[in-house]
Formats: structure tokens, sequence, C-alpha cells
């Protein structure tokens, strides 16, 4: 075992000088293969240790939904301890966002991104079909710091906020403003969720679970002021069951 670190240092050794020479492209070759070229970085400069270019999400007829710098930089001191960390910043971030890579193990600290929700809809339809078609609008903003993803475990916490959410099926514009917020549990693999309504007529209230292998267990209620129940009845009753009392229960 007095061999394992040395070995360890002198790989983060190979790998940093390997990384000094492999041009910023690659990162553009690598996102669009693994999203079918939904999401790009275009005119990037510099290498994998260090560069800048726009980051594009793109619509299925490759136009651009989304655009905004982005710069890296790797964190030379982590690759002697036998792990990836990389600072990034998207367009004005406050401060850097830092993923670091270890063994079986995936970290996120100051996260902090704001992004058009009909740009994240772009690449969530690529992932997962069934999200096609609902149109939706309005920005997304994703925060956490201390975020840790294992094979085992899921530790830190994840709050989403929906402002001015819409939808092209919903007859009413905006729906409110909403907050999600998922924790990762030690064991299993999973985030409990707790979903609230910050503001508008559309209230929505739940929670649930969502597990590491997409498997959701989600109960959600809707309410709508009497101004807004003539519109949107129809719609949540095609998704949902009425109660007596005129909220309306979704289940996952």
């Amino acid at each position: 075992m007095r061999f394992l670190q040395p070995a360890l240092s002198a790989f983060c050794v190979i790998l940093s000088l390997l990384l000094v020479k492999a041009p910023a492209t690659l990162f553009d070759a690598g996102l669009d293969s693994v999203t079918a070229g939904r999401l790009r970085l275009v005119t990037a400069e510099g290498t994998l240790w260090s560069g800048q270019g726009r980051l594009e999400i793109r619509d299925a007829v490759g136009a651009a939904v989304f655009s905004r710098p982005v710069t890296w930089s790797l964190q030379k001191s982590q690759l002697l301890l036998a792990r990836v960390s990389v600072n990034f910043s998207i367009a004005d971030q406050a401060q850097p966002s830092t993923a670091t890579v270890k063994p079986s193990v995936l970290e996120f600290t100051d996260l902090d991104l704001v992004l058009p929700a009909a740009a994240v809809a772009q690449v969530m339809a690529q992932l997962v079909p069934a999200t096609k078609g609902y149109g939706v609008g309005g920005m997304l903003t994703v925060r956490a710091d201390g975020l840790t993803f294992s094979r085992t475990a899921t530790v830190g916490s994840v709050v989403l906020q929906w402002q001015n959410a819409s939808s092209i099926l919903a007859p009413v514009s905006p729906l409110g403003s909403y907050e999600l917020r998922l924790d990762g549990t030690p064991a299993p693999a999973q985030f409990s969720v707790a979903l609230q309504t910050l503001q508008g007529p559309l209230q929505l209230d739940g929670g649930g679970h969502v597990g590491a292998n997409r498997h959701a267990a989600l109960s959600v209620t809707a309410r709508l002021p009497a101004a807004e129940y003539v519109e949107m009845a129809p719609l949540l009753q095609l998704i949902a069951v009425e109660s007596s009392d005129g909220s309306f229960l979704l289940q996952l």
C-alpha cells in the first residue's frame, strides 16, 4: 500500500501533461456526442487545462436557444491527490463553481446557474423523451454547495427556482414562481423532494423522493383561485384527480 500514493501521483503528473497539450475543442466533441448535438461548446480556445468558449444549448434543428461565455481552469494541486478539480464560470456568475472528480465520487461546490427554462427543456427532451412538447418558459435558477454523488449515497442539497413559469399548454401565463428543494440522503442514493409556491395563481405544494435510477415517487397538490378555475381546471383534470374542495392531486 505504501507504493499506491506515489503511483497515483505519477499518474496524475502524466495526466496533467496530457491536459496541457489537449485542445479545448475536445470538450465540444464530447458534449456533442453525449447530448446528440443539444449541448455544445463553440469557439473553444485554450486546452483542457484552461480555456474559454461559448456554451450553447440547441433545439432539434440545431438553432441556439441559449448562448453564454464560459471559462474553466483545472486546479493543479488536486491532481497530486488523484483528483480532477475544475473551476468554471458561465456568463456573469458572482464566483466560479467547482466540480471535483474522485474515484467513484463527483462533487460540486458554489454551483449557481441561471438558465432559460426553454433551454433546459431542450436538453431534458433528449434525455427524457416524455418531457417533449410542453413549450415551457421562464427562468430557472440552480444553486448547490457541497453536493456529492457516489454509487451508494447522495449528500448535500440542491435548490431550483422556476421564476415566471409558463407552458404553451396552459391558458394562464405566467403560472407562478416555484421552488423545488432536493436533499440528498446518505443511503440509499436518492433525493428527498419538497415543492412550494413562491407566488402566482397556480399554487403547488408537495414532495416525495427521486432515486439515482430515475425512479420517482412524488405527490403534488394544485390549487386555483376562483378567477382562474374556469380556464385552468380542464387542463388539470386531464393530469390530476380533483377533490371535493376544488384542489387537484397529481401523483407520479
